[in-house]
């Protein structure tokens, strides 16, 4: 039985997207904070890349310089969550894209029961995301949550 199409597995908007208002003051995430979650995941090499070929693991050779890339990637990834209003909104879609992989939501025997059947498979969509989404959004809740420990990968 063939799998459906990733895109298949999401409903159509039927109507303009209306984004809820804001209620509170923008979220401000110290660079600090998240060049250290890179230092820590820079040291894992289990970490697999992500859309556009991209690891923690990747700055694990230059993770203890003061100033380079680890650095700056962490600055510019706080600048996209504290001043997240001066981007054109087609940067959220190019900051948001991931692979999706279709994952069975059902037991296997239930999977096999419905392929006996000839029924499509239940499938969930998995985004993977990138590395730039994903710090920027454990640096937030970081800052949401300070009595968390540091985020890790």
């Amino acid at each position: 039985m063939a799998l459906p199409r990733s895109r298949d597995l999401h409903p159509q908007r039927t109507h303009e997207l209306k984004l809820p208002t804001t209620l509170l003051p923008q979220v401000q995430v110290d660079s600090k904070n998240v060049a250290d979650s890179l230092f820590l995941a820079a040291g894992d090499f289990s970490v697999a890349k992500d859309v556009y070929g991209w690891a923690p693991w990747l700055f694990f050779s230059c993770r203890g310089e003061k100033v380079g890339f680890l650095r700056s990637f962490a600055t510019f990834a706080s600048f996209l969550a504290n001043k997240a209003d001066l981007f054109p909104t087609v940067c959220s879609t190019l900051y948001s894209a991931g692979a999706l992989t279709p994952r069975n939501k059902v037991s296997e025997e239930e999977r096999q029961q419905r392929e006996d059947a000839a029924l499509p498979p239940k499938l969930r969509p998995i985004n993977s995301g990138s590395l730039l989404a994903k710090t920027v959004l454990k640096a937030v809740l970081f800052v949401l949550s300070p009595s968390l420990h540091l985020p890790t990968w």
